[in-house]
């Protein structure tokens, strides 16, 4: 009996905690729910520079309302999420309060994987999967840059997938390249240039070396960087270094050169 009796105070003990647990986490809420925002503290997942906290801070002030001052239980964090997540260089956002009035907002910036460059003030990122963000003002991030006459060129300010299906061909070629290249320590340091020439063909300079090889379209690269390694081999000391301006290795099995740009 006494056992049954001890039970029932245990049992009586834990409940009572229980329901007082469950009070003071009500009324935690509700102090929290009556706290307003203070301070708007962006952190970044990563060492990129595309946008600054306080690029973050303005954008959410100007397109969302201002923070500081609201009540935390007010704040739509879905909106700010997806608002953030809206901009170019943006590809993860977290946004979340703490008890404390602060709103975190944790930004993923997007990595480009290459630089395209066109005209004086012309050009855009892209990164793995194709998609075109725009260049920053003060920041320029350390990637493969491809220039002269480039086929895809997005309005300013433009942020997304390539708009047509020739675009986004050209725009895979090119990231498969870039993705071959960079899997070889040989190639990825000795290119200096990569250049698109007026005809579509993709142009390569190396080191200091004066002359260009072209390789044309993004295909069979193996065999086109073989021919550049046999050039340089076994042409290039017997001619000296300059004598051919352009080495053309687009055909298959053969190198072309020239002493003049054709």
């Amino acid at each position: 009996m006494r056992r049954k009796v001890r039970y029932a105070i245990s049992a009586a003990l834990a409940a009572l905690l229980c329901l007082a647990a469950l009070l003071l986490l009500r009324e935690t809420r509700k102090e929290r729910a009556l706290l307003a925002c203070e301070h708007v503290e962006v952190e970044f997942r990563d060492s990129l520079k595309f946008v600054s906290a306080k690029e973050i801070t303005s954008w959410l002030d100007r397109n969302y309302g201002v923070c500081t001052g609201q009540r935390l239980d007010s704040l739509d964090l879905q909106r700010i999420e997806n608002m953030l997540l809206s901009r170019g260089p943006i590809v993860g956002c977290e946004a979340w309060t703490d008890d404390h009035g602060v709103l975190h907002i944790e930004i993923r910036q997007r990595e480009p994987v290459l630089r395209f460059s066109y005209g004086d003030t012309g050009g855009y990122y892209v990164d793995a999967d194709g998609y075109i963000f725009p260049l920053h003002r003060s920041y320029t991030a350390d990637v493969r840059v491809i220039e002269g006459s480039i086929p895809v060129r997005p309005a300013a300010g433009f942020s997304g997938q390539p708009e047509s299906d020739s675009d986004r061909e050209w725009i895979a070629g090119m990231l498969e390249f870039e993705r071959r290249v960079s899997a070889s320590r040989t190639w990825d340091d000795i290119i200096s240039r990569t250049i698109i020439r007026d005809n579509g063909d993709i142009a390569l300079t190396l080191g200091s070396g004066d002359e260009l090889y072209i390789i044309g379209d993004p295909d069979r690269l193996d065999e086109k960087f073989s021919g550049i390694a046999r050039y340089q081999r076994e042409i290039r000391p017997e001619v000296g270094d300059g004598y051919y301006r352009t080495v053309n290795l687009k055909y298959k099995n053969q190198i072309i050169c020239r002493q003049k740009d054709t």
